[in-house]
């Protein structure tokens, strides 16, 4: 399967082309992402799923756009930027790699919070994966320049998650969660609604499918969103001007759960629905 990926790739004239998508598999948020990654950068890229074998890149590749925790983690040789993206939790680090977040620009979110919770003013965040502690630091200061304090708890590991909670009680207006793979198990899940429906607390989650039984809104990015925030580090990086630090998706989406809004009526704003980009039963 590795010879017949490497001869496709000659064959089919990629070993002409400067940049590649390596994707984790085929699943549909990959392809919902390499989508929007072509859809910004103009045109069709050549594409590698993992799934499908081990690819062998021709020398002519001067960056790679790898999509998904596999991808990011694999070695392509030496290559002149390896662009990085949905990949909440994995560290990779080098002069030469550029890391485009899972998360929404730290700013986008929280004026997206305001404008369903005008009142917000203390905002919780539970963390358990290292990159985080430094999109944290990123958030506090877009938050501080808003009117919003952050703050955020660790959870070395499921159990903490309780306490951490106790600790916030009576200290937040709302509670986000960012999309840490270590952290949103079924179970952490439970803990975190039973907490928001417990003391009035609305609960923000990164993703619409976890919209559902009480959690009253996602507030994250799409998977083209990404895609396409991708594609514009890489034209960027074609035309010589690479990006200082990580980059941030700054289209937020706002999905609410019309049944859980009822919940938090007196917390959030009246008009929350018509804020939403999508309202759930």
């Amino acid at each position: 399967m590795a010879i017949a990926v490497a001869l496709i790739l000659v064959s089919s004239g990629w070993a002409k082309d400067e940049v590649v998508a390596v994707l984790g598999s085929d699943a549909m948020p990959y392809r919902e992402a390499l989508a929007g990654f072509e859809q910004e950068y103009g045109g069709p890229v050549p594409t590698v799923f993992l799934s499908q074998g081990e690819p062998h890149l021709p020398p002519e590749v001067r960056i790679v756009a790898a999509f998904g925790a596999k991808a990011v983690v694999h070695e392509y040789g030496r290559r002149e930027w390896l662009v990085c993206s949905m990949s909440p939790g994995t560290v990779r680090e080098g002069p030469r790699i550029v890391r485009v977040g899972l998360e929404p620009s730290p700013a986008e979110l929280i004026s997206r919070l305001i404008r369903m919770q005008p009142g917000l003013k203390r905002l919780g965040v539970v963390w358990t994966s290292d990159p985080y502690e430094g999109y944290l630091e990123s958030l506090s200061e877009a938050a501080e320049s808003l009117g919003v304090s952050i703050e955020g708890r660790r959870a070395r590991s499921p159990s903490d998650i309780p306490l951490l909670l106790r600790d916030l009680h009576r200290k937040v207006d709302a509670l986000w969660l960012p999309p840490d793979p270590l952290l949103l198990s079924q179970g952490s899940m439970v803990t975190f609604r039973d907490f928001s429906l417990s003391n009035q607390v609305p609960l923000y989650v990164p993703t619409e499918g976890l919209v559902k039984d009480g959690v009253f809104a996602s507030a994250g990015v799409g998977f083209r969103e990404v895609g396409r925030s991708t594609g514009r580090v890489v034209r960027d990086l074609l035309a010589g001007s690479p990006p200082k630090g990580d980059l941030y998706p700054k289209v937020v989406t706002v999905a609410v759960s019309k049944t859980a809004a009822e919940s938090f009526k007196q917390r959030i704003s009246g008009t929350a629905l018509q804020q939403a980009d999508k309202v759930l039963p």
